[in-house]
């Protein structure tokens, strides 16, 4: 006890004087007579609180919450005339600032003291300080702002600061920690962009981080996740955003691309630069256009927003780790929106058309080929349509076929190879006719 004691008088500075403050708070129970060493000590804090009320209000909110810490633990009395967190809190002081200096671990203790001190106006404050403070902080504040019952203020403001991409790096980093059910809604490509911007404005902060950009890299899910409900065209901008971003090397954006292919594999083309947009068109007849656009409409309009439906109601079943029927419903969610998507792929490349009156020089797409087997001399016919038209049985397949993409452009007369029935064979090109007159 006269130890602890003798270093808390002797300790220089109320930051020193906490230290020993801590540690008199830890071994209290040793102590052989607790009441009068908390009592010295709290006298002695009292007068460093106002002492340091207004040059470093932080230090003396952290040595308000150790006093009362102290007068707890030893069951004494209250002082007349102590000064509270509510004398500190009136001084009109930056919440923000003051709060980073608070040590974390009296974060909370810091906040609801805040709340206390200003019960009518408190969540205005803080909603209009999160988008400043560092990640830690967002935590607390909005651990704070969901148990008080003001969730719904604090998806709005995520979503104003979100597409106006003025969402910083640190709130944006503990959004995608965070990745509850709460912000469901708000969690999709467009967090994905503003995480952009906000790395790209870091550039040019002196004392820019790295933190958020670490944790995009390390994340494995974050982009897939983010991604998951995107249209193709979306996934295209968010791409060419990534290719062009200074704040990844051309490693680390070859890493966060190949995530993004692997959830939409029709991506592969725009990054890869392989194909141009001719080569990527797809020609198909207007009867199987017809047929995917409806397939698309389904999805669209009935099977995903009854899918968004099941995944609500499932939510609500408390528990998501051992939510089985949130879990189906997840998956099937993942399935729809990769159908959706190479729906979209497929829709924005075709091209259609009804084969009429096909060119008959060589073989083309709307052709009918007539061919003989050199080695039976059987004959077969084959009919070249488009990339959905496929009736094997009755010898129509898609251009897109190894069978047709041997004949396109042969002349009657010219011998090919192609496998058949699980065996390679030659073949004699006989006759090519339209397959369609108009």
């Amino acid at each position: 006890q006269e130890r602890l004691i003798g270093e808390f008088r002797a300790a220089k500075g109320l930051k020193a004087r906490l230290s020993v403050a801590n540690e008199l708070l830890k071994n209290l129970s040793d102590l052989t007579d607790k009441n009068t060493a908390v009592a010295e000590a709290i006298n002695m804090l009292n007068v460093e609180i106002v002492s340091h009320q207004r040059t470093l209000p932080a230090l003396a909110l952290e040595a308000i919450f150790v006093r009362d810490e102290l007068r707890l633990a030893a069951g004494a009395p209250g002082a007349e005339g102590e000064l509270t967190p509510v004398a500190v809190w009136s001084q009109n002081l930056k919440l923000g600032q003051l709060l980073e200096q608070v040590p974390a671990a009296k974060h909370k203790h810091a906040l609801q003291s805040f709340k206390d001190s200003n019960p009518e106006h408190w969540h205005e404050a803080l909603l209009g300080v999160i988008n400043t403070v560092s990640a830690k902080l967002c935590t607390e504040f909005a651990h704070l702002l969901i148990h008080e019952g003001r969730l719904a203020p604090l998806k709005e403001m995520l979503a104003r600061v979100i597409s106006q991409h003025t969402a910083g790096s640190e709130l944006l980093l503990w959004l995608a920690k965070e990745r509850s059910d709460a912000f469901a809604d708000i969690l999709g490509p467009e967090v994905f962009r503003a995480m952009l911007t906000a790395m790209e404005r870091d550039q040019f902060n002196e004392k820019k981080s790295n933190k958020l950009r670490d944790y995009i890299l390390d994340d494995q899910e974050l982009i897939v996740e983010l991604i998951e409900s995107a249209d193709l065209e979306v996934i295209k901008d968010l791409t060419r955003a990534l290719q062009l971003s200074p704040c990844f090397d051309d490693m680390d954006k070859r890493s966060l691309l190949a995530r993004i292919v692997k959830s939409y594999p029709a991506a592969q083309a725009l990054i890869s630069g392989e194909q141009s947009k001719q080569d990527s068109s797809l020609v198909v007849s207007w009867e199987s256009l017809e047929r995917r656009k409806t397939e698309y409409d389904e999805l669209v309009h009935k099977k995903i927003p009854a899918n968004s439906k099941e995944i609500a109601a499932a939510r609500e079943h408390g528990d998501l780790r051992e939510n089985h029927e949130y879990k189906s419903a997840k998956e099937m969610q993942k399935l729809l929106m990769r159908r959706k998507g190479e729906l979209e792929s497929q829709l924005v490349r075709a091209r259609g058309t009804d084969f009429a009156n096909a060119a008959t020089d060589t073989v083309g797409i709307g052709t009918r080929v007539k061919v003989t087997e050199l080695g039976t001399q059987h004959m077969e016919t084959f009919t070249i349509l488009g990339a959905w038209d496929s009736e094997p049985e009755k010898g129509i397949v898609t251009y897109l076929t190894p069978i047709a993409q041997s004949l396109l452009n042969r002349k009657v007369g010219e011998e090919v190879e192609f496998e058949l029935a699980g065996a390679k064979k030659h073949f004699r090109i006989d006759a090519i006719e339209p397959y369609k007159t108009v």
